[in-house]
């Protein structure tokens, strides 16, 4: 016989209607009086899940303590301009700031040794997983009160849902995040599941201006962890919230509130940005992106111009030598690589035009990950189908319960892999699909078959997740080698002093000793390069390393002496592969 279900109204909106077959699925042996009791062992094995996802977060960060890349020297050094009270070089137009002024923060706080900068970005990425776990459990409660999705109709508390809700959190977290790396992506996957924990509680009675209000903040908080938060808050999370609002108490107002306190979170970066620019803008990261990646504009760094459609740079990287190549940076950016420090000052002038196809193309290529990504999510939702005789039975009840997260989920992802997408740019938005679509599935499916699923789930997800938690076991040693400051402390007895300008024969980029050392890089043969100018005879070598004596550089670094190296004077590293030679000792020989 067919069912009957009555379409919510607007008051009942978010909430759980009863059906007969959600009855059929209750079993008669969790009565209400065993509330208490259910409630309380749900309380201790969140503790539990709580300190392992504490503990497995500890152990990544002090597995790459030591670790380094290119992103992270640059805010590190957007980090200096903050504590030196550099104001003017702070506002960048690539770099977003809130991970700088953490990072500004915490360091005037704890005050560690050059050698240890890395160490420092490690702690506040900590700190920045610690605040996604805690606003994650808000998010995953504020699901429960509002759709009824972590809990029966008798309000038992599923424990699957909670194994399967911190084993998405680790996934997103410590596998397509990591702590490994010093980005700001997790203070926006903090900020992107508070957002999408207030959007959860929207419907509940009570407390609109101040959820308007909070939305509205931490909207801003994700704007000014990463730029692309901007455009997705105002296009999509904000109009999400509205219509939320209004369907389901007829107001608008909220959503007004969250623009307005969104702009006044945001208006500070942004006036100051915009006018160090001499144009309005929230960030200059996605046009230039956009530039890079969908019109094949020469990057990332050193673009002398080209092609003809992408306009004319303004201030480029200056060009001390055709062959082999070689280019010099000294100013004006206060930085240790400053191609790298603030790419819209070396790229004012490209212009990036509107190429459809070649996003498509872009995106098509980016399928298989996120096929890879959302398997387990897409067996469970065929298995659900399947069990529930089609999409017959569904209807607008089912769909209220998570289309307010999977609407700006997907968009993120879709953001993202029209241009360039990482899994550490779209792990909370995939968080928020998931459990947007078993919001949605839920009511269809019965709690045995899918305690089974989701404890599956769960620990497919763990097993994905925990054999990348450290790159080897040797790492966890405290006797571990920081291999950066060791090359630090190299160039420094070489006679190079914190502050000199120095050269690089290969990549600046990465090259993230001198940041520990203090030192800034003002020219570098890039490594493409590097064969022509080893290849050279003296004379020509002579004639470069004077060029790049005269660029500001009172050394040459390089990784890897080669054996045709045909100047003298090159100091070697004993226990690692760079070598240094002075210019006054070499370059003027």
């Amino acid at each position: 016989m067919n069912e009957q279900r009555a379409v919510p109204s607007d008051a009942s909106y978010g909430q759980i209607t009863p059906r007969p077959s959600d009855q059929r699925h209750e079993s008669p042996h969790s009565p209400a009086l065993d509330a208490p009791s259910l409630a309380s062992a749900h309380r201790r094995l969140v503790w539990r899940c709580r300190a392992i996802a504490v503990a497995l977060g500890i152990v990544q960060a002090w597995a790459y303590r030591y670790e380094a890349n290119p992103d992270g020297v640059s805010y590190l050094d957007i980090a200096d301009a903050y504590r030196e009270g550099r104001w003017s070089d702070a506002p960048n137009g690539y770099w977003s700031p809130l991970y700088p002024l953490v990072l500004a923060i915490t360091g005037a706080i704890v005050r560690l040794p050059p050698s240890l900068d890395f160490v420092l970005s490690h702690v506040v990425n900590l700190m920045a997983y610690g605040a996604a776990l805690v606003a994650f459990e808000y998010f995953l409660r504020g699901i429960r009160a509002s759709a009824g999705a972590l809990a029966d109709m008798t309000g038992d508390p599923r424990p699957e849902w909670t194994l399967l809700g911190y084993a998405l959190f680790l996934w997103a977290t410590l596998r397509l995040i990591g702590l490994g790396v010093n980005t700001p992506d997790m203070l926006l996957a903090a900020a992107a599941f508070a957002v999408a924990g207030i959007l959860t509680r929207v419907p509940l009675p009570g407390r609109d201006w101040g959820r308007g209000a909070m939305l509205g903040v931490m909207a801003g908080v994700g704007y000014l962890s990463k730029a692309a938060f901007f455009p997705l808050s105002v296009l999509i999370v904000f109009p999400v919230a509205g219509l939320l609002w209004w369907r389901s108490k007829r107001r608008i107002l909220p959503a007004v509130v969250a623009l307005a306190s969104f702009v006044v979170v945001c208006a500070p970066h942004v006036i100051a940005l915009s006018k160090a620019k001499g144009r309005i803008t929230f960030s200059e990261s996605g046009r230039i992106a956009y530039a890079w990646i969908v019109n094949s504009v020469h990057g990332q760094v050193h673009w002398q111009g080209g092609p003809p459609s992408a306009g004319t740079p303004v201030h480029p990287t200056r060009q001390i030598s055709v062959d082999p190549s070689a280019y010099e940076f000294a100013t004006p950016l206060h930085a240790t690589y400053p191609p790298w420090y603030d790419p819209s000052y070396w790229y004012e002038g490209v212009r990036a035009h509107w190429d459809p196809a070649a996003q498509l193309r872009i995106a098509h290529r980016y399928v298989p990950l996120l096929l890879e990504l959302l398997a387990p999510l897409l067996l469970i939702s065929v298995a659900t189908v399947v069990a529930a005789g089609g999409m017959r039975r569904w209807g607008r009840s089912e769909l209220d319960r998570g289309w307010h997260l999977i609407v700006p989920g997907a968009a993120a992802i879709a953001m993202y892999a029209s241009i360039f997408l990482e899994t550490r740019y779209i792990a909370p938005f995939l968080v928020m699909l998931w459990f947007g679509a078993l919001a949605v599935l839920q009511p269809f499916m019965p709690p045995a078959w899918r305690r089974g699923l989701f404890i599956g789930a769960a620990v497919v997800l763990l097993l994905i997740t925990l054999p990348g938690l450290t790159p080897s076991l040797r790492v966890l040693s405290p006797r571990y080698r920081n291999v950066h400051g060791n090359d630090a402390a190299f160039v420094l007895r070489s006679g190079v002093r914190p502050g000199d300008g120095i050269a690089i024969v290969g990549d600046g980029v990465f090259a993230y000793w001198p940041r520990l050392a203090r030192v800034r890089i003002v020219a570098e043969v890039p490594s493409h390069a590097s064969g022509d100018f080893w290849s050279g005879d003296p004379g020509q070598q002579r004639a470069l390393l004077e060029k790049l004596r005269l660029a500001g550089a009172v050394a040459v670094v390089t990784r890897g002496l080669p054996t045709k190296a045909r100047i003298p004077g090159w100091q070697v590293q004993t226990e690692g592969q760079l070598a240094v030679l002075r210019l006054s000792d070499g370059g003027e020989r």
